[in-house]
């Protein structure tokens, strides 16, 4: 992997982090194209850097987390990844299996499904409960799947459990800021850092952020106006193209 590459990884996870179409996935096709399948630490590199993003644009409400630790949302928070980090780890096997896109073409399909029943189904808006927190938790640890969105796969659940729209927009990007310094954790627990080449991991860091804080804005406004189905229309087109090709084509 070069600096060219680095660049690339981290525009991709930028550009993908936030939108419902899972930047994991798109990651492992640009690997494709490039004929690099990129490791699980170098993802998170490259999630490290949309993770800036994230907590420079949602400053107020995770501070606010901070300082109110016995808050419900707190609560709700910590319940949800707790939740997460347990359906992680046991099926962690499973997703290092499914890392190099196996179930891609599953995971994109999943995604569209999730997006369009949370638009077409009848709404409710009500708040959050406990209940809720787990379930949205689950949903975020089976996100592990490449191609399963962590972000359609959260806010959808969360609408189809009738949870009011903004309020599950906001908690399902404030349930990625645990998840993904967890992540970074255990990995280094694992001395997954370790094989990473300097440079090429800087430049990913790096870009991927910029690109993250330019377009996280206009995805909180994606959810929030209920726009995220037409996603499904690109997302079905993609995973039905990867069904044809894993089956037929062997193109990418």
């Amino acid at each position: 992997m070069d600096i060219f590459d680095g660049f690339l990884f981290g525009l991709i996870q930028g550009l993908t982090e936030f939108l419902p179409v899972s930047s994991s996935g798109h990651l492992l096709i640009t690997g494709r194209l490039l004929g690099y399948t990129p490791d699980v630490a170098f993802e998170l590199v490259a999630h490290l850097g949309t993770l800036l993003a994230l907590i420079l644009v949602l400053y107020k409400p995770l501070f606010s987390l901070v300082r109110h630790p016995l808050s419900v949302k707190t609560r709700f928070v910590l319940l949800a990844t707790a939740v997460t980090a347990a359906v992680f780890l046991a099926n962690e096997r499973f997703f290092r299996y499914a890392a190099d896109g196996k179930f891609l073409a599953t995971g994109f399909l999943l995604t569209a499904v999730l997006l369009t029943l949370a638009h077409f189904l009848p709404k409710r808006s009500r708040a959050m409960g406990w209940l809720d927190a787990v379930v949205i938790g689950f949903a975020q640890g089976a996100a592990g799947l490449p191609g399963l969105s962590r972000s359609g796969t959260t806010v959808s659940t969360a609408q189809l459990l009738g949870v009011d729209r903004k309020e599950s927009t906001e908690f399902s990007f404030l349930l990625a800021v645990p998840v993904i310094l967890g992540s970074a954790a255990y990995e280094m627990l694992g001395g997954g850092f370790g094989q990473l080449a300097l440079w090429p991991s800087v430049v990913c860091f790096a870009t991927s952020f910029v690109t993250g804080l330019l377009s996280l804005k206009l995805c909180l406004k994606l959810f929030t106006s209920d726009n995220a189905v037409y996603f499904a229309v690109y997302l079905a087109l993609l995973g039905t193209f990867f069904l044809i090709n894993d089956a037929f084509l062997h193109i990418i």
